[in-house]
């Protein structure tokens, strides 16, 4: 099969969909015949149209909402087609945005819908802030007419998958959940150190939840665990108004793998988003054989299974995450059979593993695209 990979890619192809988009692009041409007939606009297309749709969101953040309008989508439906039907491929897998409907047989892989950025929050993804109800309906009669002339619909979660189908039962035999790989290589070059060490990762700080976790740090230093260290990854500058408590140490945005090296030199990742396509950190930690601390909402239960590698909270309650920080922390049965289970989580949480899913339902009969072994999560179809 002749397949055509199309992607909106950025400046930077590496950090495109958060790295998932180059990653699955290179584990699906190990398994078949891939063409890159993504969207590239240039450096000049995009600046204009940057300046022309700068928001900023309700955490004081400056957006563009650009490639969502009107114009930027014809551009690039135009010229995914063109490179389509000058490779002369079978078929298309469209990741991360809704491209063109060509007439081959296409599918789409997404982590999110139009219809989730009506449910307006704070603490929602910045592109949903900077467009008005009228623009995100538009653009959610546009994502339902892609999805009904779809071939399939792959969605990164179980949660996803339910929310389109809520909207459109209709599509019931359309979807299907592949959950993604991760986009570092998770190590435990060594041991977490002797007092509790927990980490959080999130650019996003107020999304993520690192301001709860913050506070419940302060309350565990003041109370059973006066030692606890708590690193902090992933804002540029330090996002709260007074300097980092006794014990935090803040190391700002780190490398993918700077990342994958400091998991498992910390005995828990805490993160506990208050908006989550996905979760990917989660995942990440896991294949390092280090626990998690969720939230009860979005995908991350499919992530996190309470009592075995982690811990759900259901409320921006700081004492409910002490609790659930405790619990963890003092559970030894839990550490050791995370890291007794750290190379199935990494051969469960691979791309190789979902490019062979998604190549699977695109051509029932090519074996080299059956599913890898050691699932952790039964996939398929879905049904509402």
């Amino acid at each position: 099969m002749r397949l055509g990979f199309a992607a909106l890619w950025g400046p930077n192809p590496e950090s495109t969909w958060s790295g998932s988009a180059l990653a699955l692009r290179s584990a699906l041409a190990q398994l078949t015949e891939v063409h890159d007939v993504g969207v590239r606009f240039r450096r000049w297309e995009r600046a204009p149209l940057a300046r022309a749709t700068n928001r900023k969101d309700p955490l004081g953040s400056l957006v563009s909402y650009g490639e969502h309008t009107r114009p930027w989508q014809l551009r690039g439906a135009a010229e995914v087609r063109w490179k389509l039907a000058r490779e002369g491929c079978d078929a298309l897998l469209e990741v991360g945005a809704d491209l063109a409907s060509p007439p081959v047989p296409f599918f789409c892989y997404k982590d999110g819908t139009y219809g989730l950025a009506l449910e307006r929050s704070p603490y929602s993804l910045p592109f949903h802030s900077a467009l008005s109800d009228r623009q995100v309906r538009r653009l959610q009669r546009r994502e339902e007419a892609f999805h009904d002339r779809a071939t399939a619909i792959f969605t990164m979660s179980n949660w996803l998958a339910q929310a389109i189908l809520g909207h459109s039962p209709n599509l019931a035999g359309k979807v299907r959940v592949v959950h993604p790989g991760v986009n570092t290589t998770p190590r435990r070059e060594s041991s977490p150190p002797h007092h509790p060490a927990l980490l959080f990762v999130g650019r996003h700080f107020l999304r993520k939840g690192g301001d709860l976790v913050v506070e419940a740090f302060r309350l565990l230093r003041q109370g059973e665990w006066p030692t606890m260290t708590l690193t902090v990854a992933g804002p540029d500058r330090w996002p709260l108004p007074e300097p980092p408590p006794p014990g935090v140490t803040f190391v700002g945005r780190v490398p993918p793998k700077v990342l994958a090296s400091m998991f498992g030199r910390h005995h828990v990742l805490v993160m506990p988003s208050r908006f989550e396509y996905f979760g990917i950190a989660l995942a990440e930690a896991l294949c390092a054989g280090v626990p998690c601390i969720g939230r009860r909402a979005f995908a991350m239960p499919e992530i996190i299974e309470p009592g075995r590698n982690g811990a759900l909270i259901g409320s921006d309650d700081p004492e409910e995450l002490v609790r659930a920080i405790t619990s963890v922390l003092e559970d030894d049965g839990m550490a050791l059979r995370c890291r007794q289970e750290r190379h199935q989580a990494a051969r469960y949480w691979s791309w190789d593993r979902a490019a062979r899913q998604m190549l699977a339902s695109m051509d029932p009969g090519n074996r080299a695209a059956q599913a890898a072994p050691g699932h952790l999560h039964q996939e398929g179809p879905v049904s509402s």
